[in-house]
């Protein structure tokens, strides 16, 4: 509800800690999760972590990701995407204009064919570069069912095994198939 996001909105610039929920770029490891945060650090500290888990454990590797939605939109300076191209890679209200957000933040627009490249490039990037083997799309019902299909061919071409399953909610302004 509204007053649960406001809530979240308040303690947000005082929690040091991110989740993972408000992405900043899709492509880059948490720095939080990392020994320095800001170097080169996250990037060798998630790859020895996947390594560990495939060859140490023998597991498989499942990566969630949230391509539903950005930390923010406008300007800010947590809003990356909207200093490429303002506007474009956030889901406009079409009555409104004003960025839609019922995944509680910024939500994005998968279906314009540069986000789903982003999305694409972001996925084999993660498959080809960091060996993960599946991934949980966080709110999947919030991208056009097209979209999630061209995505995982692309995907497989770079590892047949590979597997997406996600949140497939049916609400906001993409309910009952709206978009």
């Amino acid at each position: 509800g509204e007053d649960r996001q406001e809530l979240n909105r308040m303690v947000a610039d005082t929690d040091s800690f991110n989740w993972g929920y408000d992405p900043f770029h899709y492509t880059t490891p948490e720095g939080s999760y990392s020994t320095n945060p800001d170097g080169t650090a996250r990037i060798l500290e998630f790859r020895k972590m996947v390594m560990a888990v495939k060859k140490d454990i023998g597991m498989n590797l499942v990566m969630d990701v949230v391509y539903n939605h950005t930390n923010e939109a406008g300007v800010s300076s947590k809003s990356v995407l909207d200093k490429v191209v303002p506007w474009y890679y956030q889901r406009l209200d079409e009555t409104t204009g004003t960025v839609t957000n019922s995944t509680c933040c910024s939500n994005t627009a998968p279906e314009h064919a540069m986000f789903a490249k982003l999305m694409d490039d972001s996925l084999i990037t993660w498959t080809k570069e960091y060996k993960i083997d599946a991934f949980r799309f966080d709110i999947m019902g919030h991208h056009p069912l097209a979209q999630m299909v061209d995505a995982l061919a692309k995907v497989k071409a770079v590892d047949s095994e590979m597997y997406f399953y996600g949140e497939g909610w049916n609400f906001g302004e993409v309910a009952d198939d709206a978009r």
